[in-house]
């Protein structure tokens, strides 16, 4: 990241923050609004639901702001689903090839171009809470489980 978008780290977390995703911002500067991450993540979001966890954030988003109302099917279409990690080491990693040589050691490179401290650290937070939301309305109620049932099995 730090050689094509340099500017693109943290973009996420600032934005949260209310800093402008390009905004130039020292590194020393982003690592000081990680504590203010920790602590505004757990309220900032009326709901945060996960790509890559797609059918879950739906029912989920049901049970909690539509009072359990029956999603519809086309709900479940997820027009861009995530990708897993052995795809996007074949897909971006091995279109960069050219600089992994220039740049030397893959693991480095990977690690340039798709960890970001900062995003990193937000998404964490999300994906925690985002887990114990799911963890809770499944105590609370069978319905979450019989909509993860039902729309688990069919695909968009």
């Amino acid at each position: 990241m730090e050689l094509v978008l340099p500017f693109m780290r943290g973009c996420q977390a600032k934005m949260l923050h209310g800093m402008h995703c390009f905004s130039k911002v020292a590194p020393a500067a982003l690592d000081g609004i990680q504590t203010l991450t920790v602590q505004r993540v757990p309220g900032a979001f009326a709901f945060a639901g996960l790509t890559d966890r797609w059918v879950d954030s739906i029912c989920l988003f049901h049970f909690l702001r539509e009072g359990r109302r029956p999603p519809v099917d086309r709900e479940f279409h997820n027009s861009r689903p995530t990708t897993t990690g052995a795809q996007v080491d074949t897909l971006s990693l091995d279109s960069v090839s050219l600089w992994t040589a220039v740049a030397g050691n893959r693991s480095d490179l990977r690690s340039s171009l798709l960890d970001d401290p900062w995003d990193g650290l937000l998404f964490q937070r999300v994906a925690d809470q985002f887990d114990a939301s799911l963890q809770t309305a499944r105590k609370q109620s069978s319905w979450v489980d019989i909509c993860l049932a039902r729309h688990r099995i069919r695909t968009y």
